[in-house]
């Protein structure tokens, strides 16, 4: 390769690497914005990731080994177990809408209770459905400034 050669792929390899660069940026602002920053954003996250349709977005708001309770007698620990829990409700489709009632916080640690209501969703047979409850859950702080659900009880009334 001559000295001409080099210069002339310079700025073909500088742009493609500043695209790059962009591509990342706007990928790592749009997951900024995603993220549970203050306990009281959380329950409207997981209205956003059960509208998405996309149970890994419902499981991204879940520590590790949190606790779903999907009816007064079973409990899903840990993330694989939470999906099969969540499944049956995520193909139901519908939109869901979640309001807390409220939040009370301690440091790193918060108790919500939320109003929640799953609307435009059908039953296998196709007829309408309309769900709703009054959840609570436990959400902690995680090192890097975003809240995760510890204990999850959708029917908290």
């Amino acid at each position: 390769m001559n000295q001409n050669q080099m210069y002339t792929a310079t700025p073909a390899i500088l742009r493609s690497s500043f695209m790059a660069l962009m591509i990342m940026l706007v990928n790592c602002s749009a997951l900024a914005k995603t993220n549970t920053m203050k306990p009281e954003e959380i329950n409207a996250r997981f209205a956003q990731a059960f509208n998405s349709g996309k149970m890994e977005n419902i499981l991204a708001l879940y520590e590790k080994n949190a606790v779903v309770h999907s009816s007064a007698t079973q409990a899903d620990q840990g993330h694989q177990k939470i999906a099969a829990g969540l499944k049956p409700l995520l193909a139901l489709g519908g939109q869901m809408q979640a309001t807390n009632v409220f939040v009370s916080q301690s440091g790193g640690i918060a108790l919500l209770r939320a109003d929640w209501k799953l609307t435009g969703a059908k039953k296998e047979d196709g007829s309408p459905l309309e769900l709703g409850g009054t959840s609570i859950e436990v959400v902690r702080q995680q090192p890097n400034g975003t809240w995760l659900y510890v204990i999850d009880q959708p029917f908290g009334k």
